[in-house]
């Protein structure tokens, strides 16, 4: 039997899309047994097993003793291959080989030590998000292995977590690893392929309907900021399943004249907010609905007080970006209310400016 590294590592991506795609196929189902939610524990743990192998082949193809916890200088054997190593003018000392084919007690690093070299040592290549990623995969697997998993509204950040950790196998760990396309073929960047636009899909219904009755309390509050004084002729396209606001088209009036505006609303599960954009796709607002943006009633439904995030420079909508609303330099923070919805429609205008 041989195993090698990178062969164990597709053979564990290779289930764990098999388990998510299991689970993908079946996520909008009355079925909440053990076995369904199995399939999404086991997809975890085995993608979660595949970033750890293809993390220690790239620090192993850097030198192979970054991913062995190994005393050198008090291992005879080590000295031996590493004098072979130099006396043959070989690229490696066949550690990895060796403790792999032979019966021996070598450890290596833990995953986090892996992710945290791999950060380290590809910093330009590797993002604050991507890494983050990559340590949220490591909590939702330890989770799943030791204790269970207990969420009524927040399982779908699981989903997140696993789609974005198979962009970075795309985006990072296939551009990286030396001889990938020997590995990586077009069979599984196709299945990659197809499963990513799935859930996609499914991760985004699954954060609307979680979070519906947040989404449904913001738009009211946005229904009392239309009331405005200065605002006329509102028009607003719904959306067809939650009602939820699409577009809102209106006249505010200004001493200069009336202005036209339309604004787009965007509900975006990896920014955990709803993203307003002008025609042009321009960034007015992000209101954000992470637990430490809202104050909710105490004593009854309903939000008491939510922010909006406007930026302080140009932003051009993406929709695959996160953006970083706590860095002051770069957002504004104002409460989302009928007198400062005055200041989102003046960026507005200052962005058509």
């Amino acid at each position: 039997m041989e195993l090698h590294i990178m062969d164990n590592g597709i053979n564990s991506l290779k289930v764990g899309l098999d388990f998510y795609n299991k689970f993908l196929d079946n996520l909008n189902s009355l079925d909440i047994s053990v076995d369904h939610y199995g399939n999404l524990k086991f997809s975890v743990i085995a993608i979660h097993n595949s970033i750890e192998l293809f993390t220690k082949k790239i620090l192993s193809d850097i030198n192979e003793f970054l991913i062995f916890k190994v005393d050198i200088e008090s291992d005879e054997a080590v000295c031996r291959m590493l004098h072979n190593q130099y006396i043959k003018g070989r690229k490696k000392a066949g550690l990895s080989y060796h403790a792999t084919f032979r019966e021996n007690d070598y450890k290596t690093i833990d995953y986090n030590k892996c992710i945290s070299l791999i950060n380290k040592i590809f910093k330009e290549n590797i993002t604050n998000r991507q890494y983050k990623t990559l340590d949220k995969l490591a909590q939702y697997r330890n989770t799943l292995t030791h204790l269970g998993y207990t969420s009524v509204y927040e399982w779908y950040k699981i989903l997140i977590t696993l789609n974005d950790t198979l962009y970075i196998i795309k985006e990072f760990y296939v551009k990286n690893i030396l001889n990938a396309d020997r590995y990586f073929d077009d069979s599984i960047m196709s299945i990659m392929d197809k499963i990513l636009e799935k859930a996609k899909k499914e991760t985004h219904e699954q954060w609307l309907a979680s979070n519906e009755l947040i989404i449904t309390w913001v738009n009211e509050i946005i229904d009392k900021c239309l009331e405005n004084k200065s605002i006329e002729n509102v028009e607003y396209k719904l959306d067809k399943e939650y009602e939820f606001y699409q577009t809102i088209k209106f006249q505010v009036i200004r001493k200069s004249g009336k202005e036209v505006i339309k604004l787009n609303f965007i509900y975006s599960e990896i920014n955990e907010a709803i993203i307003l954009t002008n025609e042009e796709g321009d960034i007015i607002s992000i209101i954000s609905i992470h637990d430490e943006n809202i104050k909710f009633f105490e004593e009854s439904d309903g939000i008491e007080r939510i922010y909006s995030f406007y930026p302080k420079k140009h932003i051009l909508y993406k929709s695959d970006e996160v953006y970083n609303i706590s860095n002051q330099n770069e957002y504004g923070k104002l409460e989302l209310n009928e007198q400062k919805f005055d200041v989102i429609i003046s960026k507005y205008m200052k962005t058509k400016m």
